[in-house]
């Protein structure tokens, strides 16, 4: 099936792309993984580092970050709003069939905000994605899921035994067991995840 999504799924998809982007921005800054100087690489930030620091010289920490990243999202978002509705005027769409049937998305940022938005994602996967810090943590995470995966799986008293049975978790015949425990971890926060796996791995010693 070669047609394209409909309009709403192809505004969905780049509003993620979008805010996925801009929140690891924010949150390598928070976590020390990335600096402001490093994002100069970046064009679609490096042109708002030099406005903000021209217009607020003692502008610093948090609140330049913000600026920063406010800024990197209207650009963003106003380029997508106005790319888009010269796609869309263009191809003059009557029907949800005549969406499906364009050769390219309707929706989508222009190809200069495209080249830069691509060049920021290239830029989170080398310093984010792949910094040490970041593997070693998605290792431990990795390993506290599959302990307690693997643990509830093979006992499934173990699901009754944690702080969050009195929520009124159970288990029930209409999905396998693997489904339920699968559900069971997806709905811990990081901190029962954390008190789950070290109560279980005292259990196992």
């Amino acid at each position: 099936d070669n047609t394209m999504p409909g309009l709403e799924a192809q505004v969905a998809n780049i509003a993620d792309e979008i805010a996925y982007n801009n929140h690891d921005v924010d949150d390598g800054l928070r976590a020390g993984l990335i600096t402001i100087d490093e994002l100069r690489e970046c064009e679609i930030i490096e042109e708002h580092i030099d406005y903000v620091k021209a217009k607020w010289p003692s502008l610093a920490g948090r609140a330049l970050v913000n600026e920063l990243v406010r800024r990197m999202i209207n650009s963003l978002v106003t380029d997508l709003v106005d790319h888009s509705r010269s796609c869309i005027e263009n191809a003059s769409p009557q029907s949800v069939n005549d969406v499906r049937q364009t050769h390219d998305y309707l929706v989508g940022l222009s190809p200069d905000m495209a080249r830069k938005h691509k060049q920021l994602k290239v830029f989170l996967k080398k310093k984010l994605y792949q910094h040490d810090d970041v593997k070693s943590m998605a290792e431990k995470s990795r390993k506290v899921i599959t302990t307690l995966f693997n643990a509830y799986c093979e006992n499934a008293e173990q699901l009754s035994n944690g702080q969050d049975n009195a929520s009124g978790f159970s288990l029930n015949d209409s999905e396998s067991l693997e489904c339920q425990v699968k559900d069971y971890i997806a709905g811990m926060t990081d901190r029962y995840a954390l008190s789950e796996f070290n109560r279980i791995t005292t259990l196992q010693q």
